[in-house]
């Protein structure tokens, strides 16, 4: 007796026989059940990640089969279930490292079937981060599992590196050769190149890059001294982008450093200095101030200039009014404030306008200290006080 194929595996069924003389008694039983086969043979199957973060094995088989990835001497290095579409995706350690030989096989009680596949190769490029004259330190990225690279330079094979988990290097180095096979400071004009060194011959471009100037210019601002002994003077410039610190060298004296701000400006406040003597002195006309680079291997590049006094008109005294206490007179049209004095004593600074000063001034001192009122016989002395503008005038008050 033939059952339809749609009844499926296992079904229960009722058997009677009818004759002539009616029904037998029921019988049970129940389809058999479909043999259990091996599964196809794994199809789409990929590899995907790294020596570093390691890799996914990818593809199909039929459904509910477990899957498993052997290496090449047969080691299983991971397993999993294929979902109910048939997909599946295994995990597979770094340490199987690039282009591996890995066999995938779906199997299940009834046998196996099997696909082979290749972890990826290590590919892309090196990467040399740009380099300038008087640094040593040569960094870089390259491709995650590259285990090791090679430093060349001019040419010339030099060391092999480690590559860090991130993928960066480094080689700190200061010595090299030219292309005839000199040895010399690493400096501008020179070529790196750093290549794949391992693990295997992978599909990896060296990086390269030409070792450029650095900027090292110094200038230097106008120095204008203080005429005034308690007053330190500013000395201040620029410096290039590759400067971070610089130098103050007067009269041949070296005294002391100054960083560099992030604008590229310096500066130096800076009262006393010594002469060429090595006599301590306030920095004035004449004295030889010089600013130079005082990073490592930069120290010939400075600027240099000499403090010089500036000429300016001469302070005149042109009247004093006893009966309002003002002194009027003329100076400069540069010169911004003058100081009075009157019987050798600093009293006050005031304000120059256009060349002009009024100055109003009620009580003064004697010679003796003593305060008064500005009358007859006191000795008025008006000078400059500006920056590398000297000059003075004196006047002594009438009597009525």
């Amino acid at each position: 007796m033939d059952v339809p194929g749609s009844v499926g595996p296992e079904a229960p069924l009722t058997v009677t026989a009818t004759n002539a003389n009616g029904e037998s008694e029921p019988a049970s039983t129940e389809t058999p059940a479909d043999p259990v086969v091996a599964p196809a043979a794994p199809t789409d199957v990929t590899t995907t990640g790294n020596s570093t973060d390691g890799y996914q094995v990818t593809g199909k088989t039929e459904p509910g089969a477990t899957v498993n990835v052997y290496d090449k001497d047969g080691n299983e290095v991971g397993t999993g279930t294929a979902d109910a579409d048939g997909n599946f995706t295994i995990e597979i350690p770094a340490s199987v490292g690039p282009e591996a030989d890995l066999t995938v096989k779906a199997e299940n009680e009834a046998g196996s079937s099997e696909g082979t596949v290749k972890t990826p190769a290590i590919s892309g490029a090196i990467v040399v981060n740009e380099m300038k004259e008087f640094n040593t330190l040569i960094t870089g990225t390259a491709p995650k599992g590259t285990e090791k690279v090679k430093l060349t330079v001019n040419g010339k094979d030099l060391v092999l590196g480690n590559v860090n988990a991130d993928g960066t290097f480094e080689f700190d180095r200061k010595y090299v050769y030219d292309t005839a096979g000199n040895k010399k400071v690493l400096g501008a004009g020179d070529e790196i190149v750093v290549s794949y060194y391992g693990p295997g011959k992978q599909p990896v471009t060296a990086g390269s890059t030409i070792v450029q100037p650095s900027e090292l210019q110094i200038t230097m601002d106008a120095i204008e001294v203080q005429t005034s002994e308690f007053t330190s003077t500013k000395i201040t410039g620029t410096a290039g982008p590759d400067v971070t610190k610089v130098k103050l060298t007067v009269n041949g004296q070296d005294l002391v450093f100054a960083n560099v701000n992030a604008d590229g400006t310096y500066e130096f406040d800076r009262k006393y200095v010594y002469d060429a003597q090595g006599n301590k002195k306030l920095l004035g006309a004449g004295d030889i101030v010089r600013v130079t680079v005082a990073d490592n291997g930069k120290q010939n590049y400075y600027a240099e200039q000499a403090v010089t006094a500036t000429e300016v008109a001469p302070v005149v005294i042109e009247n004093v009014d006893k009966a309002t206490y003002t002194i009027t007179g003329t100076t400069d049209a540069s010169v911004s404030k003058v100081q009075l004095s009157v019987n050798g004593k600093a009293l006050a600074t005031y304000d120059v306008v256009d060349g002009e000063f009024t100055i109003t001034r009620k009580y003064v001192y004697d010679a003796d200290g003593n305060k008064k009122i500005l009358g007859a016989g006191d000795v008025i002395t008006v000078c400059n006080y500006e920056k590398l503008k000297d000059g003075q005038a004196s006047i002594t008050v009438p009597a009525d």
